[in-house]
């Protein structure tokens, strides 16, 4: 128990020391110190990337880094030195505790490719071909780089399960401190209203940390990049334009799915000064940072972005092509649901997904996201309902920067539906589009009864935080012991850990790969597989090349 609580304590201070390099001091509050988490993560992740160019993300260097960011706090121990900021350690490490304690890491990808990266990381420099061996580890998150940089002397393994946590902690916070200040001026603006909305989703559904994967981590950053965008209204400062514009390039790197939201923070251009922003050095960080990723993409994979074909440079030796294009059309045709495809031993896959033959078959299989949309469409309705007879018509014009922003998100959307209609791939889409249309009905109502309403919104941010509490109370008391017990399993998704794993090995030109006969590698064997190895290994100047035979 002692060592979970330490464990968080330590990493919200390294998190939020370091994010106050990029963001400028304000009220101190909880607001800022969340904002801080975010930024936090952002630099750490271009750090342990451009770091793994040249050296593994070991405990050693990492042990530097971590304790480099206390002369952070040194400099700027005034907005640390406060009563705010132990407040907000107390409940982020609460919250973490509730997130962690007991938990599955996300099955089954998390075992597949997630942990095995993430090992990798630690362990090694970049390797050129490291999609040869797994080619999941072509289209990796840069959560695994994050991961990887939170692995150090003082908490050891056990800090690569924090990020996905952190991040999920810090909207919480922000979302939830936010909608209580709102409360107490009595302002229910539209900013409020789409709070309420994505806050509510986030309690009902995205309140496990076993279901976060790399997916989770991406929806909560969307949801906060729209809100931010939405709290800005029609005036923002040219820094915090570029500080949107990292978080939107940090974003991507997470899910490239998600590229659409670079084009979020451009719904203010009429505001925003060009020269001045070129002159930011946060602009180049962020170019920087995006440029690092490209690079990394194509030394992995031959790719620029992986598996678009045509984005590969197919002249390099360890480029195969001809796995891209096969990856690229699996991963199409599973996320229109072809293993309940009745005629797939009929039909290519190729065959199903041109012309909307996928879309009988995909209806089908929709039932689950009935069961979470449905009732929560029912929520926002029943708070419209009781907000319509608490108020009256109210004719205003919808600022233009909304239509701007319904418009990114509708566009989003149809990409998504016609291309990777996954759920878990475009939620954020779908939840910010039903929070902005339910912030805007309601938004259109003259309040007559303040103090009621009051009360109303109190009572049901009461309601949410209850839900996301129990749900996670209940998870941690019915949870059994194992290894790593009470962190969350990173050895194996079983109980039982290490005693489930076969391995078998291969040694090629002095390397030993390990094949996971079981098919989940975790954090456990470095250079590991669970698919057949049939690869060639050079070395280059102190850097391996992965290539296929």
């Amino acid at each position: 128990m002692f060592d979970i609580v330490f464990s968080s304590i330590l990493t919200v201070i390294f998190f939020t020391a370091v994010g106050a390099v990029f963001k400028k001091p304000e009220d101190v509050n909880f607001e800022y110190y969340s904002k801080l988490l975010i930024y936090g993560c952002i630099i750490l992740s271009f750090i342990s990337l451009l770091i793994n160019f040249f050296s593994p993300l070991s405990k050693n260097l990492n042990s530097i880094i971590f304790f480099l960011s206390f002369f952070i706090l040194f400099f700027k121990r005034k907005y640390f030195l406060k009563k705010e900021f132990f407040l907000f350690l107390i409940l982020s490490c609460f919250i973490l505790l509730l997130l962690l304690f007991g938990s599955h890491t996300y099955r089954p990808d998390a075992g597949l490719y997630h942990l095995p990266y993430t090992n990798i990381l630690n362990e090694q420099k970049i390797i050129f071909g490291l999609s040869n061996l797994h080619y999941r580890f072509g289209h990796i998150s840069i959560i695994q780089y994050l991961s990887a940089i939170n692995n150090n002397l003082l908490y050891g393994i056990n800090g690569i399960i924090f990020p996905s946590a952190i991040i999920a902690c810090a909207v919480l916070i922000n979302f939830s401190y936010r909608i209580i200040k709102y409360i107490r001026i009595n302002e229910l603006n539209f900013h409020f209203f789409y709070l309420i909305g994505v806050f509510a989703y986030i309690c009902f559904k995205m309140n496990r940390y076993g279901e976060f994967g790399n997916d989770a981590p991406t929806h909560f950053l969307t949801f906060f990049l729209i809100s931010e965008i939405l709290n800005f209204r029609s005036k923002i400062k040219n820094d915090e334009f570029v500080l949107l514009l990292n978080l939107g390039v940090f974003i991507i790197l997470n899910k490239i799915t998600m590229f659409f939201v670079i084009l979020l923070p451009f719904i203010f251009y009429e505001k925003i000064n060009l020269k001045k922003i070129i002159k930011n050095l946060k602009t180049y960080f962020a170019i920087c940072f995006g440029l690092l990723w490209l690079m990394k993409n194509i030394l992995v994979s031959g790719c620029l972005i992986y598996p678009i074909s045509f984005s590969c440079i197919e002249s390099l030796e360890w480029t195969d092509i001809k796995k891209v294009k096969e990856v690229s059309l699996e991963n199409e045709a599973f996320t229109k649901s072809w293993p309940n495809y009745a005629k797939r031993f009929e039909n290519s896959q190729s065959y199903f997904v041109s012309d909307f033959n996928w879309f009988k078959t995909w209806i089908k299989k929709q039932t689950n996201q009935k069961e979470i949309l449905l009732p929560y469409i029912f929520f926002l309705i029943l708070i419209y309902g009781v907000i319509f007879f608490k108020s009256e018509n109210l004719k205003i014009r919808i600022y233009k920067n909304y239509k701007i922003l319904n418009l990114i998100l509708i566009s989003a959307f149809f990409l998504w539906f016609i291309k990777i209609p996954t759920y878990r791939y475009g939620y954020s889409i779908i939840i910010s589009l039903l929070s902005i249309t339910f912030a805007n009905f309601c938004c259109k109502r003259k309040f007559l009864e303040s103090v009621f309403l009051k009360n109303f919104f109190i009572s049901i941010l009461i309601f949410l935080i209850s839900i996301f509490l129990i749900k996670n109370s209940l998870r941690i008391i019915n949870t059994d012991f194992y290894t790593n017990y009470p962190f969350p399993r990173y050895y194996s998704h079983k109980d039982d850990n290490i005693k489930s794993k076969n391995y078998s090995v291969k040694v090629i030109n002095g390397i030993k790969l390990y094949k996971e006969n079981n098919g989940f590698c975790m954090y456990d064997k470095p250079l590991c597989s669970p698919y057949e190895i049939n690869i060639r290994i050079e070395k280059y100047k102190g850097y391996m090349v992965f290539k296929n035979n």
